[in-house]
């Protein structure tokens, strides 16, 4: 479609012609599905660089305009109460200067061929859209070789860039780097779980739990050999011990109350016989 064309668009027309913007239309509002028209007609102005005007019937007293992100090539207009969309487009046909650069755009037979007998051409609305996804995609290619044309000559161009390279080789090493702290472990397990298992995290390698258990006791086990071995003496068992004699303490000077206790536990001195006088 010629780049210098003025298309207009009986909106309603259009919207009905679709089945999936006319399930929008029904389900969802004409609010829903005049941006859905707008979504899939935006390329033709965008990339194709051809003026858009889209005519619904209004309910208001007077014609308004919306003009869309403020481009006077990018229009929505509602018409009066009074006038349905079909006649609107049939007065810009007849008034304008150039109407061979105007092509309508509805599924209305009578319409088309009135705005032809004007000396404007005619189109269907899928064919309309047709063109518009054709847009949509040389758009979207021609922004992909624009990218990558940019990200060339940055790389080139720009000192900078070197620094990009040096962020990928800090991270990477960083990744592979096999003495990490048990805080760095840990946090870099709770990223990756958080992260759901994504493509960018990078949980840190996990030992199996026995085997981390084995190797943590192994450990010990060398610090310990280190140390110097106590001997802890032996415990008395009581069947060990000479029971007390009374007549061995007195052997030894004692106190008086260690005398009681001997008294209490010991045995007893043998007691001298009297003898007569």
């Amino acid at each position: 479609m010629a780049a210098d064309r003025h298309i207009i668009i009986d909106g309603w027309n259009a919207v009905r012609s679709n089945p999936a913007m006319e399930k929008i239309f029904l389900e969802r509002g004409l609010d829903a599905a005049r941006e859905e028209l707008w979504r899939l007609v935006g390329p033709l102005h965008d990339y194709g660089g051809a003026r858009v005007t889209i005519v619904y019937d209004g309910r208001g007293d007077e014609v308004s305009i919306l003009r869309r992100n403020g481009i006077n090539t990018l229009s929505e207009v509602f018409t009066p109460s009074c006038m349905t969309a079909d006649e609107l487009i049939e007065q810009l046909c007849a008034s304008s200067s150039n109407p061979s650069g105007i092509t309508v755009v509805s599924r209305d037979n009578l319409l088309r061929l009135t705005a032809t007998t004007f000396g404007a051409a005619a189109l269907a609305p899928d064919k309309l859209f047709d063109g518009a996804r054709g847009c949509s995609r040389a758009m979207a290619e021609s922004l992909r070789l624009s990218n990558a044309a940019a990200d060339r000559k940055w790389n080139s161009e720009n000192a900078f860039a070197l620094l990009d390279t040096f962020d990928l080789e800090v991270r990477e090493a960083a990744r592979r780097a096999e003495i990490i702290s048990k805080h760095m472990k840990k946090r870099r397990r709770r990223l990756a779980s958080a992260a759901g298992g994504r493509e960018g995290g990078c949980p840190a390698p996990a030992l199996p739990a026995n085997k981390s258990k084995k190797a943590f006791s192994a450990q010990v086990k060398s610090f310990a050999a280190l140390e110097p071995k106590k001997v802890s003496p032996a415990p008395k068992r009581v069947s060990d011990e000479k029971p007390f004699s009374f007549s061995e303490a007195l052997k030894k000077p004692m106190s008086l109350s260690e005398i009681a206790a001997a008294k209490v536990l010991g045995d007893k001195p043998a007691r001298k016989k009297k003898r007569n006088k």
